[in-house]
């Protein structure tokens, strides 16, 4: 079957690259003096409406297109990158500290980025929890950059959401179902009495800091249900820790935003970077301009001359939730000649 990875195709999947309420506009907020490439490929983009239920589902579109799975697995390969051990299969979770704030019927999830706890405040809180639950058939462990894992004595059939498609939406919604959902529920009824009285929130807060409140549990699958790939000639770029723990596992290289500038226009890419989403999370204004700055500097330049040179054949942009764009290699390269065209009409007109 083919896939969209056969094609000559750059995907980039840059989540909050514009405000999903002011798509139409978008190509406007951006500054062209300021923005050049991103700014031309974004105006001469069309819009469409694919749906990607979340970032994770749409890297495993990426490697796989329609034999793609369900689940994402998105815990055994965090867990085999930030522990090195692969002997969980089937048994591991992530069950990552979150906020939930309370609207005016229920809770809803907060982003991920509000969290920024310490090592020491992370090893102490798993401490407790481990202590708390130490006959239950559960172990929780830390990974680096916030990521937390339960580790289950047995298997615990679920299905899950993952916290960037959940973020913003009704908790109870968003709970994990299946088998063992009702367990799991009543392990998170004392995780969140223990996370409630608990000395590092209560420190948190006495700073303004945001506490922890709850668990979030997700990225089941198992690594042996993860198809082969069809073809390992692909390019990876990647600020994200799935796609990095995808690629390790396929044994495919993945580098840094700032080699996306030497990657070859004659085969596909995949480009992802979830840290504008952050930004905007966290309100944190001059970070989101710098992380636009240095894409247009670092990626789309680049992607600019490569649909120019007649490389890639399109470039496709995911911006979250439902909300593509797609830009092709004659509607940039005619844009172009027709704006030539109309400098050299005037030039010519002007001679005259």
């Amino acid at each position: 079957m083919k896939t969209e990875t056969n094609d000559l195709v750059a995907t980039l999947l840059l989540p909050d690259l514009l405000p999903p309420d002011l798509l139409p506009e978008g190509p406007h907020l951006l500054q062209p003096d300021q923005y050049k490439s991103l700014h031309r490929i974004v105006t001469e983009a069309q819009q469409q409406s694919i749906i990607s239920a979340s970032l994770e589902s749409a890297v495993l579109k990426w490697f796989h297109g329609e034999n793609a799975p369900l689940e994402n697995c998105a815990a055994e390969l965090g867990y085999r990158l930030d522990s090195g051990k692969a002997t969980v299969a089937g048994r591991v979770m992530r069950a990552d500290p979150v906020y939930q704030q309370m609207d005016i019927n229920n809770a809803v999830l907060g982003d991920r980025s509000l969290i920024d706890l310490t090592n020491e405040e992370s090893e102490t809180i798993i401490q407790d929890l481990n202590k708390h639950f130490s006959e239950d058939g559960l172990r929780f462990e830390s990974g680096s950059e916030g990521r937390w894992y339960c580790v289950f004595e047995q298997n615990l059939t679920l299905q899950t959401v993952p916290p960037g498609y959940a973020t913003g939406r009704d908790v109870s919604l968003q709970m994990p179902t299946g088998d063992g959902a009702r367990r799991w529920r009543g392990w998170l009824a004392e995780i969140e009495m223990l996370l409630y009285a608990h000395p590092v929130n209560a420190a948190r807060a006495a700073t303004g800091k945001t506490v922890v409140n709850s668990l979030w549990l997700w990225g089941e699958g198992a690594l042996q249900t993860l198809p082969p790939l069809d073809s390992a000639d692909r390019q990876i770029i990647a600020e994200c820790f799935y796609t990095r723990s995808l690629a390790d596992f396929y044994g495919l290289p993945c580098g840094g935003l700032e080699n996306f500038q030497h990657v070859s226009v004659d085969k596909p890419v995949l480009v992802v970077d979830g840290r504008l989403a952050a930004a905007r999370a966290t309100g944190n204004q001059n970070r989101y301009e710098a992380l636009l700055e240095m894409l247009d500097q670092q990626v789309f330049t680049h992607l600019e001359n490569g649909l120019r040179r007649g490389g890639w054949e399109s470039a496709r942009i995911w911006l979250g939730g439902d909300r593509w764009l797609q830009c092709r290699r004659r509607r940039l390269i005619g844009s172009i000649k027709s704006k030539l065209y109309s400098v050299f009409s005037r030039t010519g007109q002007s001679r005259a």
